[in-house]
């Protein structure tokens, strides 16, 4: 515990701890481990703890003061200073910080927040300059979290980088090199550590003010390491695709669906993946649709791993969806409307309209989004709905769509086995 000359030392962060915070540019950030940021967003957690939270990281800025640190407690201003302090690493020594929300009275159910003041590598000539807030917890458990953080410590592997450049800093700030990660605070084992999910919040961008105002649109970034967005870029082709791809998701509306097609390996999972990453959040509700069942389960993991959240987002096959849809439809006499239908199959004759007892596939969409014309040349070349929509998909799967990233030829289509469906005749 630090005694109370201690505790009247200046812990604000960011540019504060630079020798020379004019000299290169920076960003101001905060990290939150992914506990913190559900602490944040819950609805359990109480405004006032919230509003105090929030307060607390403004005055961390440098300027902040006594006008950042003050609440209002009782009529009378409090300023919030750290009550406990510990020194982890050995090489590269940094600080733990512990200050309690409401720190006149500081009992053991007393909330207090867990930080560090860091500095990161520069990428590209930009760094990061800020607070690591570590954990949320009671006063009871605040020697039981700084455990853990350097049982974690001792633990990491810490990867040591020749391009490491660090912005000139006082003593006891956590340096995160560009391929160094922190671990998990709850592993158990040395051998089954993972990871920590660090969620940033930009200072200087507003995402502090968004997250403050409840903005139901914002959802932070997960802090990655640069080797792995290298990668990423290789594998993904970081080029005009991947450009255009960003250009879809600025342009899109999060309040509208949308609709991916395209050929095999041009990309549709990627985006589908940063799109929902980019709109998930505790006020909303996603539904993504897909063809394949293997997808889901690449498409959860990938949005986890993005931004560190799984819940407001159903995922379903379209099978799935078409029979949850059926289960849950109730018949009503009087609306002609999706409710009406109590069961869905493939091609229903038994009525049309408002008169059909059921959900036909065909009728509503394949035969629905066809001409007259393209009705009656299919009936002369003998070729089913169910035939052509089959076809579609083989050739939209085809591996050189995938290699090209353009549409199958039609010189390549007709040379096609029979297993892509349709004869040479239905085919021309």
């Amino acid at each position: 515990k630090l005694s109370p000359e201690e505790q009247q030392r200046d812990y604000s962060c960011f540019e504060a701890r630079l020798l020379d915070p004019n000299g290169r540019n920076f960003h101001r950030t905060i990290l939150f481990e992914k506990s913190v940021y559900a602490w944040v967003v819950d609805a359990d957690t109480s405004a006032r703890e919230k509003n105090l939270f929030f307060s607390f990281l403004r005055s961390l800025v440098p300027g902040g003061g006594e006008a950042g640190l003050a609440k209002q407690s009782g009529g009378q201003g409090t300023v919030v200073r750290p009550h406990r302090r510990a020194v982890c690493g050995v090489r590269n020594q940094f600080e733990i910080l512990c200050a309690a929300l409401e720190p006149i009275t500081i009992t053991p159910k007393s909330t207090v927040v867990h930080f560090t003041p860091f500095v990161s590598s520069e990428i590209r000539g930009q760094a990061e300059v800020g607070v690591l807030v570590w954990a949320i917890s009671s006063e009871s458990k605040a020697s039981y979290v700084k455990a853990l953080i350097e049982q974690a410590e001792f633990k990491r592997n810490k990867v040591e980088d020749d391009e490491d450049r660090f912005l000139p800093h006082g003593p006891f700030c956590l340096e995160l090199g560009r391929d160094m990660h922190l671990l998990d605070l709850k592993s158990t084992s040395m051998w089954k550590a993972g990871p920590m999910t660090i969620l940033k919040i930009g200072v200087d961008t507003g995402d502090l003010a968004r997250l403050e105002e409840d903005d139901a649109t914002f959802t932070p970034r997960t802090r990655t390491l640069e080797s792995e967005r290298q990668l990423r870029e290789q594998l993904f082709r970081r080029t005009a695709e991947i450009e255009e791809n960003e250009e879809i998701l600025h342009d899109t509306r999060p309040d509208l669906s949308t609709n991916l097609f395209g050929g095999a390996g041009t990309g549709k999972t990627m985006l589908l993946i940063q799109k929902v990453a980019c709109e998930v959040g505790p006020h909303r509700r996603i539904l993504v649709v897909t063809r394949l069942p293997r997808l889901i389960s690449f498409i959860k993991g990938g949005v986890r791993a993005q931004c560190g959240i799984s819940t407001g987002v159903d995922y379903y096959t379209y099978n799935d969806l078409m029979t949850n849809l059926a289960r849950r439809c109730h018949a009503d006499d009087k609306h002609t409307t999706f409710s009406a239908f109590n069961q869905v199959t493939y091609d229903d004759t038994t009525g049309t309209g408002a008169s059909a007892t059921g959900l036909s596939f065909q009728r509503e969409f394949v035969e629905g989004h066809l001409s007259v014309i393209e009705l009656s040349s299919m009936s002369r070349h003998d070729i089913e709905p169910l035939t052509l929509w089959t076809a579609f998909r083989e050739i939209k799967g085809h591996v050189n769509c995938s290699i090209t990233k353009k549409p199958l030829e039609r010189e390549m289509f007709m040379t096609l086995p029979k297993s892509f469906g349709l004869n040479h005749t239905q085919r021309s």
